[in-house]
């Protein structure tokens, strides 16, 4: 799209829904915030006519994850519909899935493009964090993808564990990081490794950063990795008999108020390796006893936090599960696509990147005071709502010249000025209406 000087929009009606329209200012996003030099850099390609087109071709890709395809071999699918960013893109002829297949394989042998991208991301990510004054929240999600394939007589089931840290930065939720990991059915396997990677890489953001984990982060290296780096943790204990004997004779402290009432106590325990740390011991209770619960939170937060502000901090887990949710159901993340470990780690990573595109997009939206219903869309599935403004628009795409021309169903006109404001805010476009 380098070579399109002008956006003209010209009102329609009775037009169908046509993607592309939507994917267009996508498009434009990616490549304004630097995605596509950072994929040029991390796939080691050479800047030219050649290393363009795959550059595209890996954009075509995170376009379709951010569309809803949930495996490769539906990227075509994508392609044949959108055919005119395809031509935006400099294709003369569609991409086919061996092209594509191929192509993830070739640039991301021994994970090398894994690597780099995500060091890449994440400098993205920092350089539009705005929110400096509350801690950095990165709650650790422990999940479980598989494929099942048959080839000829030859059937084989791939099992595979995947850790994902999911950061609350700038006031939204991104995803930091991830490990992909062959043969292990154990969810807390690697989680260490994520957890020290991340403090490594936030260490220029001097601000207070949490860890906040269900049952798989309880591990001795995660909580002394948190104490080394001056971090703190929260994270829930499974079930535990020595906690239950401990707090069998102790005294709860009670919590209520219109929506809550918690009791709480407070243990010291210490695992192999570890220096002693405080543990909460909590009763919730809903509508009398009938339907309370009961559960241990292991942090190393002082006591001027009472136990139900303890219990309160990893409560607001539970959002972010949604987002960890929306990231496997929406953004493709929930199965690995092929039996090669390289084509998996990079087609996870592109995932990730497609939902980090849309946050980043969504909160940006919201810094410039874009005229749009936030807050139905944040009582609901956030980025599926939010995709569905743009994936949904009524409209046809020409390419004339230098300029792009974009019919748009009359009734869609408010969200595409709502666009227009945007872009022209973040990047000073030349747009203008006939």
């Amino acid at each position: 799209m380098k070579n399109i000087k002008y956006l003209k929009l010209i009102a329609k009606e009775n037009l169908n829904i046509e993607s592309s329209v939507g994917m267009l200012p996508i498009l434009s996003f990616i490549q304004k915030i630097g995605i596509s030099k950072a994929i040029l850099e991390a796939s080691g390609l050479k800047e030219g006519k050649a290393g363009k087109k795959q550059v595209a071709l890996l954009i075509l890709c995170i376009l379709a994850i951010i569309d809803g395809t949930t495996n490769i071999r539906q990227i075509p699918h994508f392609i044949q519909k959108n055919r005119h960013l395809c031509f935006l893109l400099g294709f003369k002829e569609l991409p086919k899935y061996d092209a594509i297949y191929k192509l993830l394989k070739r640039i991301n042998k021994d994970n090398s493009f894994v690597k780099k991208i995500k060091a890449k991301m994440q400098d993205i990510i920092k350089k539009y964090y705005i929110n400096d004054q509350e801690a950095i929240i990165a709650d650790i999600d422990a999940t479980y993808m598989e494929t099942k394939k048959e080839s000829g007589s030859l059937n084989y089931k791939n099992e595979k564990s995947i850790s994902a840290l999911l950061c609350h930065i700038g006031k939204e939720k991104m995803v930091w990081d991830f490990d992909l990991r062959e043969g292990s059915s154990s969810p807390a396997y690697g989680i260490s490794k994520i957890v020290n990677d991340f403090f490594a890489k936030t260490n220029e953001i001097k601000i207070q950063k949490l860890i906040r984990s269900d049952s798989a982060g309880y591990q001795g290296e995660v909580i002394n990795i948190c104490e080394r780096k001056g971090g703190y943790f929260v994270i829930k204990v499974s079930e535990h008999y020595d906690f239950d004997q401990l707090v069998k004779d102790k005294a709860y402290t009670k919590y209520e108020d219109e929506k809550d009432c918690i009791y709480s106590t407070d243990l010291i325990h210490t695992m192999n390796n570890t220096d002693p740390f405080r543990v909460v011991g909590y009763t919730e209770n809903y509508e009398g006893e009938l339907f309370s619960r009961s559960g241990y939170i292991a942090t190393n937060i002082g006591q001027e936090k009472a136990g139900y502000e303890i219990v309160k901090i990893y409560r607001k887990r539970a959002t972010q599960e949604q987002s960890i949710e929306e990231l496997k159901n929406e953004s493709g993340f929930r199965y690995v696509p092929s039996k090669d470990k390289d084509i998996n780690n990079i087609y996870g990573c592109l995932c990730i990147l497609a939902y980090n595109i849309m946050v980043l997009i969504q909160y940006l939206m919201k810094s410039k005071g874009i005229d749009l219903d936030w807050e139905i869309m944040d009582k609901r599935f956030r980025i599926k709502t939010f995709r569905y403004y743009f994936i949904h628009l009524a409209g046809k795409i020409v390419k004339r010249s230098r300029q792009i021309i974009v019919y748009i169903a009359k009734i869609e006109n408010k969200w595409w000025e709502a666009l227009l404001s945007f872009w022209n805010s973040c990047f000073g476009f030349g747009f203008y209406y006939r």
